[in-house]
């Protein structure tokens, strides 16, 4: 079940940073 979590954080952090990426580069073209 360890090994499960980490994957599903691993996956969570990977989404959060896609989200948090794609907001910086819209916010850098807007500028």
């Amino acid at each position: 079940m360890s090994a499960y979590r980490i994957r599903e954080n691993r996956d969570l952090t990977g989404r959060t940073l896609a989200l948090i990426n794609r907001n910086g580069r819209e916010r850098h073209v807007r500028l």
